[in-house]
């Protein structure tokens, strides 16, 4: 008796047995990389919203009289902030920008703050109206207007460069 060889059949590669693996698995990777980059963004969001001069400012924007009478009432602040917080020790410094709104309109608060001995100082808290109107300042000076003909309404203004002051031959010592 001889034997046959039997021919079997081969098995189909990887790719064709497993076709639907290659995209599920990419966007399984996609979507994981998006919601990491969500969580960090999220974090990042929330450690700065939670922070002592955002709370702050955004209390004292809710309670001027001013800002509701442009914006109305009640004032919310947008989901994303701008901006960065340092703290070293018991000092540290924030500079943040935030969107805020009301049902007359929305606007930006813009926030500096300092902290020293480990209290927070708001230095400026301003609201720009997204009207164009002239910003609100609830902290902090607004800076100095300029004044229609010069300085004191005087005509003068200052010169670019101050002009060299002349030497004095008497004034000079040994001289």
């Amino acid at each position: 008796m001889t034997q046959q060889a039997v021919s079997r059949p081969v098995p189909p590669g990887l790719l064709a047995r497993h076709g639907w693996l290659l995209p599920v698995g990419c966007a399984a990777l996609l979507l994981l990389s998006a919601g990491g980059c969500f969580g960090v963004l999220s974090a990042i969001f929330y450690s700065m919203k939670s922070s002592t001069p955002y709370q702050s400012a955004l209390k004292q924007i809710k309670a001027d009289p001013r800002v509701r009478a442009k914006l109305g009432a009640p004032i919310e602040a947008a989901w994303s902030v701008s901006g960065n917080i340092q703290v070293s020790n018991t000092s540290g410094s924030a500079a943040l920008d935030f969107g805020i709104s009301g049902p007359q309109g929305q606007g930006s608060a813009i926030v500096r703050a300092t902290r020293a001995n480990g209290a927070w100082t708001i230095d400026e808290l301003r609201v720009d109206c997204a009207d164009g109107s002239p910003p609100l300042y609830l902290v902090g000076a607004p800076p100095p207007a300029s004044v229609p003909g010069g300085i004191g309404g005087s005509g003068k203004t200052l010169p670019a460069e101050a002009p060299p002051v002349p030497r004095d031959e008497a004034a000079q010592p040994g001289g």
